[in-house]
């Protein structure tokens, strides 16, 4: 086997051939056109809709999901500090919430209301869904995570709410060996503006609306060598594991990037 020498901090997930599993929501066949059905009926209307009526008429094909509306906000994903060292230096000296990176999917809920109402948008990583068949709306439903926007509403007198976290659970491979599926907050925008993380978990802590688990408040003052060793931890909801990583996000203006895991690398490898 060949030897190959690089420097320390080198992201290797490309050499290793690591690659992270993440819940297929780009995936149209599972979203576009559901499971045919086993009574006979069922499946002859399945088979004249999908197979001529849609075909012929494509317009007539219900809209299950559209572009992320990042019109309305921005889509998650942190770069990770490999491929940005220069901050290091450019932060050098800001404080930064660093939290647990989660084994999960994106969830966005988007919250306002129409003719008195409110009206619930629940988003994938990259999708806005618009029908219920999904495993997004199910753990939004099972959670009662409408009451945790509730909260929230009534907290800043707004129906301008939108929540974004990590789903997480059984549905997902369970890395945390949960017993239930959840959802936990990461970000909150009040009227279309960001919250800073610190107002984050102070209005979590006093509505009980669960977050992603906090590490520590950490100044930043850190090489890429010891912002690496800092990740190399057990993870907080199942321990018996490597975390997948942390993530850091600045109090002063928000900027936020992760750090994965090595050891969590290389057990999914």
């Amino acid at each position: 086997m060949q030897r190959i020498k690089l420097e320390l901090g080198v992201d290797v997930t490309t050499i290793l051939e690591i690659k992270k599993y993440e819940k297929p929501d780009n995936n149209p066949i599972k979203y576009e056109k559901p499971r045919m059905p086993k009574i006979w009926y069922k499946k002859l209307i399945y088979l004249l809709r999908y197979n001529i009526l849609y075909k012929a008429f494509p317009y007539l094909r219900p809209k299950t999901r559209s572009p992320f509306p990042t019109n309305l906000v921005s889509i998650t994903d942190e770069e990770r500090i490999q491929n940005i060292p220069e901050i290091l230096k450019k932060y050098q000296g800001k404080e930064f919430v660093v939290s647990y990176k989660l084994d999960g999917s994106s969830i966005t809920i988007i919250h306002n209301k129409v003719l008195g109402s409110s009206k619930y948008r629940i988003c994938s990583r990259r999708f806005e869904l618009h029908d219920t068949k999904n495993d997004w709306y199910r753990v939004f439903k099972e959670t009662n995570f409408e009451n945790h926007i509730v909260k929230l509403v009534n907290h800043y007198k707004t129906n301008d709410i939108i929540i974004q976290g990590e789903a997480i659970g059984k549905f997902n491979g369970n890395y945390h060996n949960l017993q239930r599926d959840d959802i936990r907050v990461f970000n909150i925008y009040v009227n279309g503006i960001k919250l800073k993380q610190n107002e984050i978990l102070d209005v979590c802590k006093q509505w009980n609306i669960p977050v992603c688990p906090l590490y520590k408040k950490i100044i930043l003052n850190h090489s890429l060598e010891e912002i690496l060793k800092i990740s190399d931890i057990p993870d907080i909801l199942n321990p018996k594991v490597p975390v997948e990583g942390l993530v850091w996000r600045c109090i002063e203006d928000n900027f936020s990037f992760k750090v994965i895991n090595n050891k969590y690398l290389l057990k999914e490898k």
